[in-house]
């Protein structure tokens, strides 16, 4: 599978926690991850860590890291009380409003294709 149609299924993945994400407000921790894969066969698995900080950020992961479970496939979430792991991503995608980052880690990619990707959404890239 090409860079670019593994970006859109990871693009597709990261803004649909990311965009439920905003205004967890109250609850939980100030810090919290949900990790999503997405088995497409037995030689193509995506992988993506959303992680949200700041007030309710806990709530706002367990509440968003479902959203992907209507995906046809094999889609596995699973929500932390920590941040993302950075080993073996390209980078992430950050994006703050209203005291709230949300950073959509990507892994299997490169960092130039996550800047590409950062720069269509309007997002900044971080390492």
């Amino acid at each position: 599978m090409a860079v670019t149609q593994r970006l859109k299924i990871l693009i597709a993945l990261g803004l649909a926690v990311g965009c439920s994400a905003e205004g967890g407000g109250g609850g939980g921790g100030d810090l919290a991850s949900c990790t999503q894969t997405f088995t497409m066969d037995a030689s193509v698995v995506l992988t993506n860590c959303i992680e949200i900080a700041g007030p309710g950020a806990l709530m706002a992961a367990t509440q968003s890291c479902s959203v992907g479970g209507g995906l046809d496939g094999g889609f596995q979430a699973s929500v932390a009380p920590t941040g993302c792991s950075h080993v073996g991503a390209g980078g992430g995608c950050a994006t703050a409003r209203s005291g709230v980052t949300i950073t959509a880690w990507y892994y299997g990619v490169s960092p130039n294709d996550v800047r590409s990707l950062c720069g269509r959404v309007g997002a900044t890239y971080v390492a």
